[in-house]
């Protein structure tokens, strides 16, 4: 699960989080380095 702060949840319940972005925009500014990107990557 990558999830985001943005909707008022601190790091303490996304705990379970592979990955934890501040918002989408964050998410999509660090996306070659996140574990969509890493995903993609192995799938070819």
């Amino acid at each position: 699960m990558i999830a985001f702060r943005c909707g008022g949840f601190d790091d303490s319940q996304l705990k379970d989080a592979i990955a934890i972005y501040n918002e989408p925009a964050d998410l999509l500014a660090h996306y070659d380095t996140s574990p969509l990107a890493t995903k993609a990557m192995t799938s070819k």
